[in-house]
């Protein structure tokens, strides 16, 4: 029996006696530091096509 892996989906309907997994799950985020500091050499911004503009309410 290959037990290099262990696929676990939610589904099973039987165990195993003195059967351990362990797994970890890491996510990986990158957040800037802020105030955040934009250069731009082209200072004219252009809607991108495809892109909706919010409508913010009134205050």
């Amino acid at each position: 029996m290959n037990c290099d892996y262990v696929f676990v989906n939610g589904k099973e309907t039987r165990g195993s006696m003195n059967a351990r997994v362990i797994f970890s799950y890491e996510h990986l985020m990158w957040v800037p530091k802020l105030p955040l500091k934009v250069e731009l050499s082209d200072n004219r911004l252009s809607f991108i096509k495809g892109w909706r503009v919010p409508i913010l309410p009134d205050r």
